[in-house]
């Protein structure tokens, strides 16, 4: 399965993952949090948690419970947004 298939919106949570790591920056008194500062948080490598940012490839669900233990973001927020249209699928019958 390739991520356009897996998350369609792979560019939203990308968008979404970086302000929860922003936000959470400012909330501790570090706004310039670094991806690899954060990533040494949540206990995984700083070139892993790039690839999510970058959108080349997903988040474990532990590496999703992780940043929801450390944040408090809503998952269901981070995952589907708030307020956006859930992703449209496309059938094809043969």
């Amino acid at each position: 399965m390739t991520l356009d298939t897996a998350m369609p919106d792979m560019g939203l949570f990308c968008n979404r993952l970086k302000r929860v790591r922003k936000s959470y920056g400012v909330r501790i008194g570090n706004p310039d949090l670094t991806i690899k500062d954060f990533a040494d948080m949540l206990g995984i490598q700083g070139a892993a948690y790039a690839n999510y940012e970058r959108g080349t490839r997903e988040p474990s669900l532990s590496v999703l419970t992780a940043i929801h233990k450390l944040t408090g973001a809503d998952l269901t927020e981070l995952v589907a947004g708030a307020g956006e249209a859930p992703p449209r699928l496309c059938l094809l019958w043969i």
